[in-house]
């Protein structure tokens, strides 16, 4: 299956976004570092951060309003 340009386009971000998160994990904490590091703009590396912080922020409100609505009925009923 031959995967089209916006696939693809789609899987480099991803592997991108991977090493990004992958240094910040290790301790990098300078996005000038982090794009020498990967050979990118450091507003590559912000977008990206900006993007990990969305996603966290979205599934914290996910989480907030499907879990905890339902353990605090659990622990009503109980």
């Amino acid at each position: 299956m031959k995967l089209s340009e916006e696939e693809l386009e789609q899987r480099a971000i991803d592997i991108r976004r991977e090493q990004v998160a992958n240094l910040l994990a290790c301790g990098y904490r300078s996005y000038a570092e982090i794009s020498r590091r990967l050979n990118i703009s450091p507003s590559t590396v912000a977008r990206d951060v900006a993007y990990f912080r969305d996603k966290a922020s979205e599934r914290l409100n996910e989480w907030i309003s499907n879990e905890i609505p339902v353990h605090l009925w659990e622990s009503m009923t109980v």
